[in-house]
Protein backbone atom coordinates (compact mmCIF):
# COMPACT_ATOMS: atom_id res chain seq x y z
CA UNK A 1 0.00 0.00 0.00
CA UNK A 2 1.30 3.48 -0.82
CA UNK A 3 0.12 6.98 -0.04
CA UNK A 4 -2.31 7.35 -2.54
CA UNK A 5 -3.89 4.00 -2.26
CA UNK A 6 -3.91 4.56 1.73
CA UNK A 7 -5.70 7.99 0.83
CA UNK A 8 -8.31 6.45 -1.45
CA UNK A 9 -9.21 3.87 1.14
CA UNK A 10 -10.34 6.80 3.36
CA UNK A 11 -11.84 9.22 1.21
CA UNK A 12 -15.64 7.74 1.67
CA UNK A 13 -15.50 8.35 5.48
CA UNK A 14 -14.12 11.84 5.08
CA UNK A 15 -16.74 15.31 6.74
CA UNK A 16 -19.60 12.38 7.32
CA UNK A 17 -21.87 13.26 10.21
CA UNK A 18 -22.63 12.65 12.88
CA UNK A 19 -19.72 15.64 13.18
CA UNK A 20 -18.00 18.25 15.47
CA UNK A 21 -15.26 20.18 14.56
CA UNK A 22 -12.84 21.77 16.79
CA UNK A 23 -10.06 24.07 16.16
CA UNK A 24 -7.31 23.71 19.31
CA UNK A 25 -5.49 20.30 20.46
CA UNK A 26 -6.69 21.87 24.30
CA UNK A 27 -9.73 20.06 22.53
CA UNK A 28 -10.70 16.83 24.33
CA UNK A 29 -12.08 14.78 21.45
CA UNK A 30 -12.41 11.74 23.18
CA UNK A 31 -15.34 13.50 25.12
CA UNK A 32 -17.23 13.79 21.47
CA UNK A 33 -16.02 10.76 20.48
CA UNK A 34 -17.94 9.24 23.38
CA UNK A 35 -21.07 10.66 22.68
CA UNK A 36 -21.14 9.70 19.29
CA UNK A 37 -19.82 12.07 17.33
CA UNK A 38 -17.04 11.93 14.57
CA UNK A 39 -14.49 14.50 15.57
CA UNK A 40 -12.93 16.23 12.88
CA UNK A 41 -10.10 18.80 13.25
CA UNK A 42 -10.45 22.40 11.26
CA UNK A 43 -6.83 22.39 11.20
CA UNK A 44 -5.99 24.23 7.95
CA UNK A 45 -6.76 27.35 5.40
CA UNK A 46 -10.69 26.78 3.80
CA UNK A 47 -9.63 28.84 1.47
CA UNK A 48 -12.22 32.21 2.73
CA UNK A 49 -9.72 34.29 4.28
CA UNK A 50 -11.09 36.83 2.45
CA UNK A 51 -14.49 35.86 2.69
CA UNK A 52 -14.76 37.27 6.67
CA UNK A 53 -15.66 41.08 6.58
CA UNK A 54 -16.81 40.47 9.90
CA UNK A 55 -13.76 40.31 12.72
CA UNK A 56 -11.16 42.78 13.27
CA UNK A 57 -8.35 42.76 10.92
CA UNK A 58 -5.86 42.35 13.66
CA UNK A 59 -7.23 38.54 13.98
CA UNK A 60 -4.71 35.75 12.80
CA UNK A 61 -5.19 34.06 9.33
CA UNK A 62 -6.12 31.06 11.09
CA UNK A 63 -9.26 32.77 12.88
CA UNK A 64 -10.43 34.37 9.48
CA UNK A 65 -9.76 31.29 7.16
CA UNK A 66 -12.11 29.42 10.04
CA UNK A 67 -15.43 32.19 10.01
CA UNK A 68 -14.74 32.54 6.19
CA UNK A 69 -15.12 29.21 6.12
CA UNK A 70 -18.42 29.25 8.00
CA UNK A 71 -19.71 31.70 6.44
CA UNK A 72 -18.87 30.08 2.80
CA UNK A 73 -20.81 26.61 3.85
CA UNK A 74 -17.30 25.07 4.69
CA UNK A 75 -18.71 23.15 7.80
CA UNK A 76 -22.38 22.84 6.90
CA UNK A 77 -21.73 18.69 7.81
CA UNK A 78 -21.46 19.41 11.29
CA UNK A 79 -23.91 19.53 13.74
CA UNK A 80 -21.64 22.39 15.67
CA UNK A 81 -18.14 23.36 16.81
CA UNK A 82 -15.80 23.63 19.72
CA UNK A 83 -14.11 26.48 20.42
CA UNK A 84 -11.49 26.15 23.20
CA UNK A 85 -10.42 29.71 24.54
CA UNK A 86 -7.15 28.94 24.01
CA UNK A 87 -5.78 32.52 23.24
CA UNK A 88 -7.84 35.82 22.53
CA UNK A 89 -7.99 35.46 18.62
CA UNK A 90 -10.27 32.40 19.61
CA UNK A 91 -12.50 34.09 22.28
CA UNK A 92 -13.05 36.64 19.64
CA UNK A 93 -14.18 33.78 17.19
CA UNK A 94 -16.69 32.76 19.23
CA UNK A 95 -17.93 35.93 19.89
CA UNK A 96 -18.52 36.24 16.20
CA UNK A 97 -20.09 33.00 15.67
CA UNK A 98 -22.51 34.12 18.26
CA UNK A 99 -23.25 37.78 17.20
CA UNK A 100 -23.70 36.23 13.38
CA UNK A 101 -25.55 33.09 14.56
CA UNK A 102 -28.07 33.47 11.72
CA UNK A 103 -25.96 33.15 9.01
CA UNK A 104 -22.68 31.41 10.24
CA UNK A 105 -23.58 27.36 9.46
CA UNK A 106 -22.70 25.32 12.42
CA UNK A 107 -25.07 27.08 14.32
CA UNK A 108 -24.00 25.37 17.70
CA UNK A 109 -20.80 26.77 18.77
CA UNK A 110 -19.28 26.22 22.32
CA UNK A 111 -16.79 27.61 24.48
CA UNK A 112 -15.11 26.44 27.19
CA UNK A 113 -11.53 27.61 29.45
CA UNK A 114 -8.36 26.30 29.31
CA UNK A 115 -5.88 26.87 31.92
CA UNK A 116 -2.69 28.19 31.17
CA UNK A 117 -0.97 26.13 34.08
CA UNK A 118 -0.59 22.54 34.46
CA UNK A 119 -0.62 22.49 38.17
CA UNK A 120 -2.60 19.95 40.60
CA UNK A 121 -4.89 22.73 41.12
CA UNK A 122 -5.80 23.38 37.42
CA UNK A 123 -6.17 19.85 36.86
CA UNK A 124 -9.16 19.33 39.61
CA UNK A 125 -10.51 22.96 37.74
CA UNK A 126 -10.40 21.76 34.00
CA UNK A 127 -11.55 18.45 35.04
CA UNK A 128 -15.03 20.04 36.67
CA UNK A 129 -14.85 22.11 33.45
CA UNK A 130 -14.76 19.07 31.43
CA UNK A 131 -17.55 17.43 33.11
CA UNK A 132 -19.75 21.27 32.62
CA UNK A 133 -18.87 20.43 28.93
CA UNK A 134 -19.72 17.07 28.63
CA UNK A 135 -23.51 17.91 30.87
CA UNK A 136 -24.37 20.66 28.00
CA UNK A 137 -23.52 18.20 24.95
CA UNK A 138 -25.81 15.49 27.14
CA UNK A 139 -28.26 18.13 27.30
CA UNK A 140 -27.91 19.93 23.73
CA UNK A 141 -28.14 16.58 21.91
CA UNK A 142 -29.52 14.47 23.94
CA UNK A 143 -26.81 11.94 24.50
CA UNK A 144 -25.55 9.79 27.17
CA UNK A 145 -22.00 10.03 27.78
CA UNK A 146 -21.15 7.27 30.22
CA UNK A 147 -17.77 6.31 31.53
CA UNK A 148 -17.75 3.14 29.86
CA UNK A 149 -18.14 4.94 26.60
CA UNK A 150 -15.20 7.68 27.62
CA UNK A 151 -12.87 4.69 28.55
CA UNK A 152 -13.40 3.10 25.39
CA UNK A 153 -13.02 6.18 23.34
CA UNK A 154 -9.64 6.93 25.23
CA UNK A 155 -8.68 3.40 24.02
CA UNK A 156 -9.32 4.23 20.87
CA UNK A 157 -7.53 7.58 20.60
CA UNK A 158 -4.58 5.95 22.66
CA UNK A 159 -4.27 3.85 19.34
CA UNK A 160 -4.48 6.51 17.46
CA UNK A 161 -1.63 8.33 19.13
CA UNK A 162 0.44 5.31 19.41
CA UNK A 163 0.37 4.73 15.77
CA UNK A 164 1.48 8.31 15.09
CA UNK A 165 4.33 8.30 17.26
CA UNK A 166 5.51 5.33 15.47
CA UNK A 167 5.48 7.34 12.30
CA UNK A 168 7.22 9.76 13.92
CA UNK A 169 10.36 7.32 15.06
CA UNK A 170 10.35 6.19 11.08
CA UNK A 171 11.56 10.11 11.05
CA UNK A 172 14.54 9.82 12.99
CA UNK A 173 16.06 7.35 10.57
CA UNK A 174 19.67 8.42 8.81
CA UNK A 175 17.35 8.20 5.67
CA UNK A 176 13.62 8.48 6.16
CA UNK A 177 11.25 6.53 4.81
CA UNK A 178 9.08 9.60 4.23
CA UNK A 179 8.90 13.27 3.79
CA UNK A 180 7.75 16.24 6.04
CA UNK A 181 5.06 16.74 3.49
CA UNK A 182 3.70 12.89 3.17
CA UNK A 183 3.36 12.93 7.08
CA UNK A 184 1.50 16.44 7.13
CA UNK A 185 -1.23 14.32 4.35
CA UNK A 186 -1.02 11.25 6.85
CA UNK A 187 -1.81 14.28 9.65
CA UNK A 188 -4.65 16.33 7.80
CA UNK A 189 -6.22 12.60 7.30
CA UNK A 190 -5.94 11.87 10.67
CA UNK A 191 -7.94 15.03 11.76
CA UNK A 192 -10.54 14.85 9.28
CA UNK A 193 -11.73 10.71 9.29
CA UNK A 194 -13.42 8.81 12.16
CA UNK A 195 -10.46 7.51 14.46
CA UNK A 196 -11.93 3.78 14.19
CA UNK A 197 -11.23 3.90 10.78
CA UNK A 198 -8.07 5.76 10.10
CA UNK A 199 -6.75 3.25 13.05
CA UNK A 200 -7.66 0.20 10.60
CA UNK A 201 -6.26 1.70 7.22
CA UNK A 202 -3.25 3.23 9.08
CA UNK A 203 -1.69 0.49 10.85
CA UNK A 204 -1.10 -1.95 7.61
CA UNK A 205 0.65 1.13 5.97
CA UNK A 206 2.81 1.91 8.53
CA UNK A 207 3.92 -2.01 8.68
CA UNK A 208 4.93 -1.36 5.28
CA UNK A 209 6.97 1.93 6.21
CA UNK A 210 8.80 0.22 9.28
CA UNK A 211 10.02 -2.41 6.60
CA UNK A 212 11.28 0.02 4.10
CA UNK A 213 15.22 0.29 4.25
CA UNK A 214 15.72 2.71 1.57
CA UNK A 215 15.14 6.66 2.46
CA UNK A 216 12.18 9.28 0.68
CA UNK A 217 14.98 11.34 -0.69
CA UNK A 218 18.42 9.68 -2.49
CA UNK A 219 20.37 12.85 -1.89
CA UNK A 220 21.49 14.54 0.90
CA UNK A 221 19.44 16.85 2.74
CA UNK A 222 19.47 19.32 6.09
CA UNK A 223 17.36 18.13 8.29
CA UNK A 224 15.26 20.58 9.74
CA UNK A 225 12.70 21.10 12.27
CA UNK A 226 9.49 22.81 12.26
CA UNK A 227 8.14 24.94 15.15
CA UNK A 228 5.33 27.41 15.67
CA UNK A 229 1.49 26.91 16.34
CA UNK A 230 -0.55 26.93 12.84
CA UNK A 231 1.86 27.55 9.97
CA UNK A 232 1.29 27.45 6.46
CA UNK A 233 1.65 23.68 4.75
CA UNK A 234 3.63 25.10 1.61
CA UNK A 235 6.33 25.62 3.89
CA UNK A 236 7.22 22.00 4.06
CA UNK A 237 6.58 21.39 0.40
CA UNK A 238 9.49 24.16 -0.38
CA UNK A 239 11.90 23.17 2.47
CA UNK A 240 11.77 19.66 0.60
CA UNK A 241 11.60 20.84 -3.09
CA UNK A 242 14.68 19.73 -5.16
CA UNK A 243 16.25 23.00 -5.51
CA UNK A 244 16.08 24.06 -1.86
CA UNK A 245 17.99 20.41 -0.27
CA UNK A 246 16.06 19.85 3.23
CA UNK A 247 13.82 17.59 4.79
CA UNK A 248 11.41 18.25 7.93
CA UNK A 249 12.16 15.54 10.00
CA UNK A 250 9.73 16.81 13.12
CA UNK A 251 6.93 19.62 13.47
CA UNK A 252 6.76 20.72 17.15
CA UNK A 253 3.71 22.67 16.51
CA UNK A 254 -0.64 22.17 16.62
CA UNK A 255 -0.53 20.28 13.59
CA UNK A 256 2.45 17.82 14.01
CA UNK A 257 3.48 16.63 17.32
CA UNK A 258 1.51 18.43 19.80
CA UNK A 259 -1.38 16.80 18.72
CA UNK A 260 -0.55 13.20 19.70
CA UNK A 261 2.79 13.13 21.66
CA UNK A 262 1.17 11.94 24.97
CA UNK A 263 -1.15 9.23 26.13
CA UNK A 264 -4.08 9.16 28.45
CA UNK A 265 -3.29 6.81 31.56
CA UNK A 266 -6.19 5.36 32.44
CA UNK A 267 -5.65 3.83 35.72
CA UNK A 268 -8.29 1.82 38.16
CA UNK A 269 -8.51 4.58 41.16
CA UNK A 270 -8.77 7.32 38.66
CA UNK A 271 -11.98 9.29 37.08
CA UNK A 272 -11.69 9.33 33.09
CA UNK A 273 -12.43 13.13 33.21
CA UNK A 274 -9.11 13.81 35.54
CA UNK A 275 -6.97 10.99 33.50
CA UNK A 276 -8.33 13.61 30.39
CA UNK A 277 -7.97 16.29 32.28
CA UNK A 278 -4.55 15.66 33.38
CA UNK A 279 -3.31 14.47 30.01
CA UNK A 280 -4.77 17.47 28.15
CA UNK A 281 -2.76 19.99 30.25
CA UNK A 282 0.28 18.10 30.57
CA UNK A 283 0.68 17.58 26.72
CA UNK A 284 3.64 18.95 24.69
CA UNK A 285 2.43 22.99 25.12
CA UNK A 286 2.56 25.20 22.89
CA UNK A 287 3.07 29.44 24.05
CA UNK A 288 -0.06 29.97 25.44
CA UNK A 289 0.86 27.88 28.29
CA UNK A 290 2.52 30.59 31.03
CA UNK A 291 5.65 29.79 32.42
CA UNK A 292 6.86 27.56 28.77
CA UNK A 293 8.61 30.93 27.83
CA UNK A 294 11.35 29.50 30.31
CA UNK A 295 12.93 26.09 30.74
CA UNK A 296 10.07 23.75 29.75
CA UNK A 297 9.34 24.74 25.97
CA UNK A 298 12.99 24.92 25.22
CA UNK A 299 14.11 21.99 26.58
CA UNK A 300 11.59 20.43 24.49
CA UNK A 301 12.91 21.57 21.63
CA UNK A 302 16.48 21.14 22.60
CA UNK A 303 15.16 17.42 23.01
CA UNK A 304 13.66 16.88 19.66
CA UNK A 305 16.99 18.72 17.74
CA UNK A 306 18.87 16.01 19.45
CA UNK A 307 16.44 13.05 18.48
CA UNK A 308 15.56 13.78 15.48
CA UNK A 309 18.96 14.57 14.86
CA UNK A 310 17.65 18.26 13.13
CA UNK A 311 20.49 20.37 11.97
CA UNK A 312 18.48 23.44 12.26
CA UNK A 313 15.34 24.88 13.54
CA UNK A 314 13.10 27.20 11.46
CA UNK A 315 10.44 29.06 13.83
CA UNK A 316 7.39 29.97 11.80
CA UNK A 317 5.67 33.11 13.64
CA UNK A 318 2.02 33.52 12.50
CA UNK A 319 1.23 37.00 11.38
CA UNK A 320 -0.85 38.80 14.99
CA UNK A 321 -0.20 35.68 16.69
CA UNK A 322 1.15 37.66 19.81
CA UNK A 323 1.88 34.28 21.63
CA UNK A 324 4.50 33.43 18.92
CA UNK A 325 6.17 36.68 18.33
CA UNK A 326 6.71 37.18 22.15
CA UNK A 327 7.76 33.84 23.04
CA UNK A 328 10.80 34.04 19.76
CA UNK A 329 13.58 35.55 21.64
CA UNK A 330 13.37 33.49 24.57
CA UNK A 331 13.44 29.89 22.51
CA UNK A 332 16.56 32.12 20.12
CA UNK A 333 18.61 33.02 22.94
CA UNK A 334 18.36 29.12 24.55
CA UNK A 335 18.82 27.49 21.07
CA UNK A 336 21.74 29.45 20.22
CA UNK A 337 23.44 29.08 23.76
CA UNK A 338 23.66 25.39 22.74
CA UNK A 339 24.49 25.84 18.95
CA UNK A 340 21.39 25.21 17.26
CA UNK A 341 20.88 27.37 14.35
CA UNK A 342 17.03 28.88 14.37
CA UNK A 343 15.35 31.11 11.69
CA UNK A 344 12.05 32.98 12.30
CA UNK A 345 9.93 32.77 9.02
CA UNK A 346 6.41 35.18 9.60
CA UNK A 347 3.62 34.32 7.41
CA UNK A 348 -0.03 33.04 7.18
CA UNK A 349 -1.76 29.73 7.32
CA UNK A 350 -2.15 30.00 3.70
CA UNK A 351 -0.79 32.28 0.43
CA UNK A 352 2.97 33.38 -0.12
CA UNK A 353 5.70 31.98 1.76
CA UNK A 354 9.26 33.53 1.95
CA UNK A 355 11.06 31.35 -0.25
CA UNK A 356 14.29 33.70 -0.56
CA UNK A 357 14.48 33.43 3.22
CA UNK A 358 13.76 29.63 3.41
CA UNK A 359 16.65 29.01 0.42
CA UNK A 360 19.31 30.97 1.97
CA UNK A 361 18.92 29.88 5.01
CA UNK A 362 19.29 26.37 4.16
CA UNK A 363 22.50 27.69 1.94
CA UNK A 364 23.60 29.26 4.92
CA UNK A 365 23.43 25.78 6.72
CA UNK A 366 25.48 24.04 3.66
CA UNK A 367 28.22 27.58 3.93
CA UNK A 368 28.99 26.53 7.79
CA UNK A 369 29.08 22.94 7.28
CA UNK A 370 31.60 23.65 4.57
Amino acid sequence: MNLIQFKQNLEPYKNIGPAIGWFCTYMPEEILHAAGFNTYGIRKSSGCEDEDVYLSRSLCSFVHSIFGGALEGKYDYMDGVIIAHCCECMRRLYDGWVEMNAIVKPQFAYQFSVPTVNTELSVEYFSKTLNQFKEDIEKQFNKHISDESLIRSIKIYNKTRQLLNRLYELRKRVKPPVSGFQVQEILDICMSTPKEKFNEYFEPYLQELEMRESGVFNDFRYRVLLYGGMYNPSIIKYIEDEGTGGIVVCEDACQGYRYFDAQIAIEADTEPMTAISRRYLGKMPCARMAGTHGERTQDIVIRLVREFSADAVIYFATKRCDNLFWEYQFMKDVLEKENIRIKKIEGDISGDIPQREIRSFIELLDFIEA
